[in-house]
C-alpha cells in the first residue's frame, strides 16, 4: 500500500461517522413502565463490556491524493521522544443520549516529528490496511431490562513508515451508534488521549497510542460513571488495558 493509502480511509471513516446519527433505535423503558417498577426500575444492577464483530468495515480501496500539502491534521495533543500526536485531544461521542455527528470526525495521528510538524501525512508510506473493533455495552436494572445499550467502534490505520523506517499511527478515532436509552435515564460518553509511547527504539520507532473511553449514566437515584483504557500500535495491534 502506498503514501496514498489514508487519505481514502479517513474519508471513508469521516462519512461514516456522519452517518452513525441514523442508527439511533428506540428506548426499551417509558414512563408507564417506571411507574409500574417503582424505584428498581431505575437502579442500574449491572454493566457489560462485549467484543463484538465490528459494525462496518472500512474496504481496502484507495486512491491517490491530489495534493500532499495537507497542513489540516489538527492540534498538537503531546509528543514523546521522536513522536507526535495530532488532532483531537478529547471528543464526545454521545451527549444527551445521542450519537454526536461532526462533519469532520476528530480523529488522532502519531506520526514522526519531522512530518508531524510539517503538517503531512504524504511523507509517509506503506500504510497496512485499516482496523475497526467494535463493542456492545449494554446496562440493566434490578428487572433485568436493557436500560441503556450502545456500540462503540475504533479505528485506526496502522505502518506507515517515515524514510523506511517505523511504524506509525494515522486516522485512530471512536464512534458511537446503534443507541438506546431508556425513559428516565441519562446518558453520555466521550473519548480522550491518554497517552502516546515509542514501542520500538530510537533508530525504528513503534507508535503506541492509548485512547480512554468514558461514560456516564444518570438518573434520579445516582450517577454511574465506567471508563475503559484500549491500547493502539502501529503494527496494527488493538487491546484493552486492563
Amino acid at each position: 500500500m502506498g503514501k496514498s493509502g489514508v487519505g481514502m480511509y479517513l474519508v471513508v471513516v469521516a462519512l461514516l461517522g456522519m452517518l452513525n446519527v441514523h442508527s439511533l433505535s428506540a428506548a426499551v423503558g417509558t414512563e408507564k413502565d417506571a411507574a409500574l417498577m417503582g424505584d428498581g426500575y431505575f437502579k442500574i444492577a449491572s454493566v457489560q463490556v462485549e467484543r463484538e464483530v465490528a459494525p462496518y468495515e472500512v474496504a481496502d480501496q484507495y486512491f491517490a491524493p491530489e495534493s500532499s500539502n495537507n497542513k489540516n491534521l489538527g492540534e498538537v495533543i503531546m509528543a514523546v521522544d521522536q513522536l507526535i500526536a495530532l488532532g483531537k485531544k478529547i471528543w464526545p461521542i454521545i451527549e444527551a443520549g445521542r450519537p454526536v455527528v461532526n462533519t469532520e470526525l476528530p480523529v488522532v495521528h502519531v506520526l514522526p516529528r519531522e512530518a508531524g510538524q510539517n503538517g503531512s501525512l504524504y511523507d509517509l508510506s506503506g500504510w497496512q490496511a485499516p482496523k475497526t473493533i467494535g463493542y456492545r455495552v449494554t446496562y440493566k436494572n434490578l428487572y433485568g431490562m436493557e436500560v441503556i445499550a450502545f456500540t462503540y467502534s475504533i479505528s485506526f490505520q496502522p505502518g506507515g513508515q517515515f524514510n523506511d523506517t517505523g511504524a506509525y499511527i494515522a486516522g485512530a478515532s471512536v464512534t458511537a451508534n446503534n443507541v438506546s436509552v431508556s425513559w428516565g435515564f441519562d446518558f453520555s460518553a466521550k473519548s480522550e488521549v491518554v497517552a502516546i509511547t515509542n514501542r520500538g527504539t530510537r533508530q525504528n520507532p513503534v507508535a503506541g497510542l492509548t485512547l480512554k473511553i468514558s461514560y456516564i449514566a444518570k438518573t434520579v437515584f445516582s450517577d454511574i460513571r465506567n471508563s475503559y483504557n484500549y491500547h493502539l500500535t502501529g503494527r496494527g495491534e488493538l487491546f484493552q488495558v486492563e
